[in-house]
């Protein structure tokens, strides 16, 4: 999980993608045997949905958009 949060802090569109599944609760191949401390998140899934959208990752955008449109931005902790 440090590594995935490192390369997407580094601006690994991918893990940025896959930390934002990990924050929004998602079960994804890509996480099996991948522990992500503080999931979930819905500020920080949205955090890394957006900065993968921006990146062209549509996945990302929509789930970013549908978190937003459903107002659960706010509802946990904010990421620091």
């Amino acid at each position: 999980g440090v590594y995935l949060i490192l390369a997407a802090d580094l601006g690994d569109a991918n893990a940025q993608q896959t930390l934002g599944h990990a924050y929004a609760g998602l079960h994804v191949a890509e996480l099996e045997g991948v522990d992500v401390p503080g999931t979930p998140n819905t500020a920080r899934a949205l955090r890394y949905y957006s900065l993968a959208g921006q990146q062209g990752r549509p996945v990302s955008a929509v789930n970013a958009a549908s978190l937003i449109s459903q107002a659960k931005v706010g509802t946990t902790a904010t990421p620091p």
